[in-house]
């Protein structure tokens, strides 16, 4: 377990130094701070477990030293010489508080609970990427998923992944997909697919009249008011798509996180 001592005395960190290195061969004291500021800096570069935070720090508090940090994604001990701050510390779920000079049963003790919350956030670090798994395993699910495209001449089964886009013309819709030398033509208003398709996270409404897949999508040209240029269903020049203004910011934000292949 990473650890970081923070304390204005030096003696105290070598004393806390010399305890953990003696009874706790698990700990690896990664860095020492004797400031705010300097703590800050070494827990944004080392990137710690665990914090051994004393409160009054010359310059800043340890309090403000947290504020500052903002996110705290490592268990967290305050050290202190009196209980005066305990109320206030507890705001900030730390695992322990420890009272100068620091007795090593009460260490133990937060050494301990320190491990349960490393333990615990390992867990959710697990589930989180357990739950990205499943989203991806369903996200190339979608991306092999058929849909069926109905005209008087044929009936047209599509992978999703083949689907390039759609555009609306009336009651009408033009349906663009890889291989196909001309559009397919169905008379099927666009709305209707805007809802049929809404869940599936790669197709992206443009504009009123264009559905879009973002896979085949090649770039976005910001001037003439915003469009995006497309691959095309016959190999042909790019198609060029309009982008309302209020659907660009999201546009690029799903350009941007869109799952690779």
């Amino acid at each position: 377990m990473k650890t970081i001592i923070i304390d204005k005395s030096q003696k105290a960190r070598s004393a806390l130094s010399s305890l953990l290195r003696a009874n706790f061969h698990q700990l690896e004291i990664v860095g020492e701070a004797a400031t705010a500021s300097e703590g800050q800096a070494c827990i944004r570069q080392l990137k710690p477990d665990l914090v051994f935070l004393e409160l009054e720090l010359p310059e800043k508090n340890g309090f403000q030293l947290l504020e500052e940090l903002g996110a705290i994604d490592f268990a967290l001990v305050f050290v202190a010489a009196s209980d005066q701050f305990a109320l206030e510390a507890y705001a900030y779920s730390p695992v322990d508080y420890l009272l100068k000079p620091i007795e090593e049963r009460k260490l133990m003790r937060a050494l301990l609970r320190a491990q349960e919350c490393q333990r615990l956030r390992e867990m959710g670090r697990q589930q989180q990427w357990i739950l990205e798994m499943v989203k991806m395993q369903e996200h190339f699910s979608l991306f092999h998923h058929r849909i069926t495209f109905n005209n008087q001449q044929e009936t047209a089964f599509v992978f999703l992944k083949d689907l390039i886009r759609i555009e609306g013309n009336g009651n009408c819709s033009s349906i663009y997909v890889i291989g196909e030398p001309n559009a397919i033509c169905v008379a099927k208003n666009i709305g209707k697919y805007f809802e049929e398709l809404r869940d599936v996270p790669f197709l992206f409404q443009t504009h009123r009249s264009h559905l879009i897949n973002l896979y085949h999508v090649k770039k976005f040209i910001k001037k003439d008011g915003g469009a995006i240029l497309m691959n095309t269903h016959n190999g042909t020049a790019d198609a060029r798509i309009p982008v309302a203004h209020k659907n660009r910011e999201e546009l690029i934000r799903k350009m941007e996180h869109l799952e690779g292949l």
